[in-house]
């Protein structure tokens, strides 16, 4: 089911919610934000944003799918009110 930006899940360990932050669209609408406000392409935001990420690179929506789908399994039963930062390091906590 989801809600808002935000999906609950029943799992064989119990129920799981996750928040997301956005999709392709908005992602896209925020590049192009960021090309106008600093006057570059939109090409040359990308590898701006990915120089100020840990990992030198942006999580894709596989990424974010991946996570959401280990954290519904059986295998993530262990965690609890955990925030889960896949952000490939571009935020730090």
């Amino acid at each position: 089911m989801s809600c808002g930006g935000s999906w609950v899940c029943r799992g064989t360990s119990g129920w799981h919610s996750f928040r997301g932050q956005g999709d392709t669209r908005t992602m896209q609408q925020t590049f192009e934000n960021i090309a106008q406000t600093l006057d570059v392409s939109q090409e040359q935001v990308v590898p701006m944003l990915e120089q100020g990420a840990l990992l030198g690179s942006l999580s894709i929506v596989a990424d974010t799918a991946r996570v959401a789908a280990f954290l519904a399994s059986d295998e993530a039963r262990t965690l609890t009110g955990a925030i889960v930062n896949a952000s490939s390091g571009k935020v730090i906590d």
